[in-house]
């Protein structure tokens, strides 16, 4: 256990390797032993908590397990392209919605309440990338797993986003007839 944990921190594994550590993980004392081993290894290399040992763990076993899944089900380019798809199909509905609900909201809501109730979320599920054209006109590339949300009133006056993750914006300049 003790040299397995070693190759694992400093060297990386074989797979047979990975294979004998995996087994071994699998019994609670293991387990702890490997975190009290990484905690160690780690508190001397960096500063670190329980969280990132076990992201630690999920990277180094369940990622690979679940790549070799893929790999013989021959469906991993098959499942992003369903993410991908799945992506824009929930972008496009949301902003769909989005535009539905604030055509509705200006009929009967005060021009003051319409910004609050109008905005909008796009959510990147992992393993994919999207792009969204804001109404401005503004590109944005984003990457997995990332979260944009603006409101609808984007590109009128002020052009302000939120964004977690990471995004790559091609942003369109404001022309005097759009500062509306």
């Amino acid at each position: 256990m003790e040299q397995l944990t070693e190759s694992f921190l400093n060297e990386g594994l074989t797979v047979r390797e990975q294979a004998d550590l995996k087994e071994l993980l699998k019994v609670s004392e293991n387990k702890d032993y490997f975190k009290k081993l990484y905690m160690i290894w780690h508190n001397t290399h960096h500063a670190g908590d329980e969280e990132y040992i076990e992201k630690a763990l999920q990277k180094a076993f369940y990622q690979n397990e679940r790549e070799q899944q893929c790999k013989q089900r021959g469906q991993s380019g098959l499942y992003i392209s369903f993410l991908k798809i799945a992506a824009i199909v929930l972008i496009a509905f949301s902003l769909g919605a989005v535009f539905s609900r604030l055509v509705n909201s200006r009929k009967n809501t005060p021009a003051s309440s319409i910004a609050v109730l109008a905005s909008s979320r796009v959510i990147v599920p992992l393993g994919s990338k999207s792009q969204v054209e804001l109404p401005d006109g503004t590109l944005v590339t984003l990457n997995a797993g990332s979260k944009l949300h603006y409101q609808t009133t984007f590109g009128q006056g002020t052009r302000e986003v939120w964004l977690e993750g990471e995004g790559y914006f091609k942003v369109v300049k404001m022309l005097p007839s759009r500062l509306l």
